[in-house]
């Protein structure tokens, strides 16, 4: 009708740093015209340079899902030029061409209503079902061992990802952390709020939240040091089609609506918001917002 839709992806990245934050910075007019497109479009995201370098230790942007790759570690650790690039320093840490063998996401509201609200069976459910995203994690990982560089060779022999020799496999490039594969979550918010009838957000409940994280966090940490692959706990997915065809049978499954702000009786979707569930008012989003960082540093 007319109406410009905002594109979804590619995925606009604007980083926050010293010569574009303050009014007397040189680029800081950029920094206004990017606000402004933000306030009309919700595009581009934006990366703390600041934050970024205190928790990551460098700064680069995220995949076209937002997600992010872990810090380069195999050049510290001397691994070398694995993929054959040709733009390879020795000693330069390396994210441009490296990639997610793929993510499995952990239906959090799932487990909490399994659970009945009872907290020890949360915990025991909890970890039946991230040990079942770690067998899917495996099938996507089997899956990719073997492939030979014929099957894409824009991607594994002309430098999309790496300059492999012809039927060379990539399995090469599947551990040592050049590759990551990612344990994914949905509905945190609504999570907590049926186990303790708070929100995340709230001091009350944001134990157990960051609880049930450092939980992902830990279990990807075992699988990375028994298996030598990459396993990230990524932040949050939006999980789209899971929140539709999901939200409906969970509804048959359990007859009951996960609990929400307003307590609507039609909720169906889990919220993809790390921060706090979209129907809170304006201020109470704001203190969500301010509460938001110590998710971000989770390890």
């Amino acid at each position: 009708q007319g109406v410009w839709v905002t594109p979804a992806f590619p995925k606009l990245i604007y980083t926050l740093e010293e010569d574009n934050i303050h009014e007397d910075s040189p680029y800081y007019y950029l920094t206004k015209l990017a606000a402004k497109c933000t306030a009309r479009r919700m595009v581009p995201d934006y990366i703390s340079e600041k934050k970024m370098l205190e928790l990551k230790g460098d700064v680069y942007p995220c995949m076209g899902c937002r997600s992010f790759l872990t810090p380069d570690r195999f050049t510290d650790a001397g691994v070398g030029n694995i993929a054959n690039a040709g733009n390879y320093e020795p000693g330069k840490h390396k994210y441009y061409g490296r990639f997610n063998q793929g993510v499995v996401t952990i239906n959090l509201p799932d487990v909490a209503l399994s659970s009945g609200g009872n907290i020890e069976k949360f915990w025991d459910i909890f970890e039946d079902r991230l040990e079942l995203c770690h067998r899917a994690l495996r099938c996507r990982h089997d899956r990719l061992r073997g492939t030979l560089s014929d099957a894409a060779p824009i991607l594994w022999q002309y430098g999309a990802c790496a300059r492999l020799k012809k039927g060379e496999p990539i399995d090469r490039l599947l551990y040592d952390g050049y590759s990551t594969i990612s344990l994914g979550y949905a509905g945190l918010y609504e999570c907590v709020k049926y186990m303790t009838g708070k929100s995340h957000t709230d001091p009350a409940a944001t134990p157990f939240a960051l609880s049930i994280m450092q939980k992902m966090n830990d279990k990807c940490k075992e699988w990375k040091t028994a298996e030598n692959v990459h396993y990230l706990q990524v932040r949050q997915v939006p999980a789209k089609a899971l929140r539709h065809h999901r939200g409906r049978d969970r509804q048959g499954l359990y007859h009951q609506q996960l609990p929400c702000p307003r307590h609507r009786a039609d909720r169906r979707l889990h919220q993809a918001q790390v921060r706090g569930a979209v129907p809170a008012p304006l201020a109470r989003r704001r203190d969500q917002l301010r509460r938001g960082p110590q998710y971000a540093e989770q390890p």
